[in-house]
């Protein structure tokens, strides 16, 4: 029988599952569905989760994906690399330099938002030289930027990531921050906001990954409130 006439590995009578054994079974012969095996890993990850989970680092949100969810909350140590990111401690030292330009800094309570216009890509910046260059010289300490990128759980956690704060400024000049970060696990390229690297790497892996494995694509959510106090930044005990 040929269950299909939409695909074309459905003619191949060799073709078992269409060629797709990681995500199909067919007990019958006649009609391939999926795995009971991956069924149950997903009926049981969302009775855990009620299609969400909280995830410290990449394996956790590889297995979440895998399952099937629908959103990862970012928790523990996957919060202090975002926090210990030099893109985003750049944004959260504009918020507090536009912080201390305020009128009535030091004198009055008050609040105020903002956005990271364009989003943050996490991870770290590539060596600017020539990626043949560095793909013939792997091993170049010239390039441990380019490696230190490839190598940072950050750069494939987060894709391009929104972020927004809400900042409050007491009167004694102490400023508490308080991000919340949107996203979205999805393992293919992004021309617009990633580096052409990326894109030819994610370009084979998401096609896996989401393809032939079937994982999700599931949105990312942060929450984390940071209070800086002004007089430690004089003093030199944090980064102006």
């Amino acid at each position: 029988m040929i269950p299909s006439t939409q695909g074309t590995q459905a003619w191949d009578r060799y073709a078992y599952v269409n060629n797709n054994p990681v995500r199909y079974v067919d007990p019958s012969g006649h009609s391939p569905r999926r795995s009971d095996y991956r069924n149950q890993i997903h009926a049981n990850k969302m009775a855990e989760s009620n299609r969400r989970g909280e995830a410290e680092n990449l394996l956790d949100m590889l297995m979440l994906a895998f399952a099937g969810v629908d959103a990862i909350y970012l928790v523990g140590d996957a919060l202090e690399l975002i926090q210990n990111d030099p893109r985003f401690l750049e944004f959260q030292s504009q918020i507090v330099f536009e912080a201390l330009s305020k009128s009535g800094y030091g004198e009055i309570d008050f609040n105020f938002s903002e956005v990271a216009e364009y989003g943050i890509t996490f991870g770290g910046s590539r060596d600017p030289a020539s990626m043949l260059m560095q793909f013939l010289d792997p091993h170049n300490p010239m390039y441990s930027e380019t490696q230190a990128v490839g190598s940072s759980e950050l750069t494939w956690m987060l894709r391009h990531a929104n972020v927004s704060v809400d900042v409050h400024v007491s009167k004694n000049g102490q400023i508490t921050l308080s991000y919340t970060l949107t996203d979205q696990f999805d393992l293919t390229p992004d021309w617009e906001n990633r580096s052409l690297e990326y894109n030819i790497a994610t370009y084979f892996l998401g096609s896996v990954w989401h393809g032939t494995l079937d994982a999700s694509k599931p949105y990312v959510y942060a929450n984390w409130t940071t209070v800086v106090n002004p007089w430690a930044m004089c003093w030199g005990l944090l980064p102006c």
